[in-house]
């Protein structure tokens, strides 16, 4: 089954699933988390076109320039950080379409020798992703 979490209630306790889905805490044999590769693809696009962006616009400063040297460094800055820009875009747009589980929660087997399972038990926890 999969679906966001919309609450979590203590007794009985149970998983509740919009729209009015609730999911005791013991029939729960494992829980998974779906994650993005967003982030990813956003570092590798900037990475894949900023690079040559910076390398192109560079030459073409220096071209410009007749081998004076480049004097218009702000601008190729400018011109390669968009680059870098549109390639995080894309390669965020393109990670987001790729998807991975994250196993989260394993309910512990029962042993052989008939000793009494433990209590259902939940343990949630956060990650947040800092820039």
């Amino acid at each position: 089954m999969e679906g966001p979490l919309d609450s979590i209630r203590r007794h009985p306790p149970a998983l509740q699933l919009p729209p009015d889905l609730a999911i005791n805490i013991a029939a729960i044999d494992s829980l998974w988390i779906r994650r993005a590769h967003a982030g990813k693809g956003a570092w590798i696009g900037a990475l894949v076109l900023g690079i040559p962006s910076a390398i192109f616009w560079t030459g073409v400063c220096s071209a410009v320039s007749e081998g004076q040297g480049c004097d218009a460094v702000g601008v190729v800055t400018g011109l390669t950080l968009a680059g870098a820009a549109v390639g995080a875009g894309v390669g965020a747009l393109i990670g987001s379409t790729s998807t991975r589980w994250e196993l989260r929660y394993v309910r512990a087997p029962v042993s052989s020798r008939g000793s009494r399972p433990k209590e259902p038990q939940l343990h949630l926890g956060l990650r947040l992703g800092l820039p």
